[in-house]
């Protein structure tokens, strides 16, 4: 049960909590505790004043009620038993709820209304990194977001990322899309390649045309044999310097330009070295935390192995990702594609 706590979303924690409610199971939640914390804390208190096996089949029904598919081993739980009846009133309040993933389609694509084009087109890069292959320029937001989500295999996941790179992308009204999202979650940290190519993008969105031109040819003539690049937009530039390896996950040096901008990949390369001291105590949610946290610094070295595809052109490959605590997302201001 803490395991599958750690993951989910405020949409089903909240749901969870109204429809306890229902049955008049209640506790002292504070408003300051973590999602994983509320839903332990009620479903302890479920399960003392009926019994564990009734406890975890409401959570069963709820959960998998509001169409939460995120559920792993659960089904298997040693508590679990078919035989508990459920509420009634529980099973109405269920039919009404409209379930997890229509709610996340209907965020997902009222938002892509309002999106520029160039937040689009960042997304879009995201995206492509992700899945290794090329996407169809005409694809709209919200198709982009169902390619990430078939790519993944988890909305919350998809949604999460999807959140941060609109977050780095100058479009802050991420609100009605957190709910849905995986808790505890730092793109920067959980796919350093995204955070790489997002950082790259907005230092070419923040450079005027005539520095931008300049730095292509600069760039071309040292690092590309003089490929004509003078078409590309800042996203088809990025994405190029990364399938050459001219920017690696950590390392900026080959395009810095340290006379005309010489602090704004400061943050970026802050964040690559990692926290300097953990001072917080260790407790139950924080070392499961730092064990992910040795899992990551494993997988970003295999990540950044000179021998990976170009990510346009390699293989599409499963991967792992990792959930980290949540660290602020640098405040940029992004205005060119």
């Amino acid at each position: 049960m803490v395991n599958i706590s750690r993951s989910l979303p405020e949409f089903i924690v909240d749901h969870y909590m109204r429809l306890m409610a229902v049955v008049g199971v209640k506790s002292g939640i504070e408003p300051d505790w973590s999602l994983s914390r509320r839903f332990l804390e009620l479903y302890s208190t479920h399960a003392s004043k009926k019994s564990p096996q009734v406890a975890a089949s409401y959570v069963y029904k709820i959960l998998t009620g509001l169409g939460y598919e995120e559920m792993g081993e659960f089904s298997a739980y040693r508590y679990l038993h078919t035989e508990v009846d459920i509420d009634s009133k529980v099973n109405e309040k269920l039919e009404k709820i409209m379930k997890f993933r229509p709610a996340v389609i209907q965020v997902v694509r009222e938002l892509g209304l309002w999106l520029h084009d160039y937040q689009v087109e960042r997304y879009r890069m995201v995206v492509t990194l992700l899945r290794r292959t090329a996407l169809d320029s005409n694809k709209s937001f919200l198709e982009l977001f169902m390619d990430l989500t078939q790519e993944l295999g988890k909305y919350p996941l998809a949604v999460a990322i999807t959140v941060g790179v609109l977050e780095r992308s100058d479009w802050g009204d991420t609100g009605k899309l957190k709910p849905f999202s995986l808790p505890n979650f730092d793109l920067n940290t959980s796919y350093p390649e995204v955070d790489l190519c997002l950082t790259v993008a907005g230092y070419y969105g923040y450079m005027r045309d005539i520095d931008f031109s300049n730095a292509k040819i600069y760039t071309s003539v040292v690092h590309l044999k003089s490929q004509n690049v003078s078409d590309m937009s800042r996203v088809q530039f990025t994405r190029l310097l990364m399938e050459r390896g001219v920017v690696e996950a950590g390392n900026v040096s080959k395009i810095e330009d340290k006379d005309r901008y010489p602090l704004f990949f400061k943050k970026y390369k802050q964040r690559c070295k990692g926290p300097t001291k953990v001072t917080a105590p260790a407790t139950d949610e924080t070392v499961p935390v730092q064990e992910r946290k040795a899992q990551a610094t494993s997988d970003q070295s295999r990540s950044t192995s000179t021998d990976q595809p170009s990510f346009l052109t390699g293989s599409r490959k499963y991967k792992k990702y990792l959930v980290l605590p949540h660290k602020p997302i640098e405040d940029q201001h992004y205005v060119h594609v």
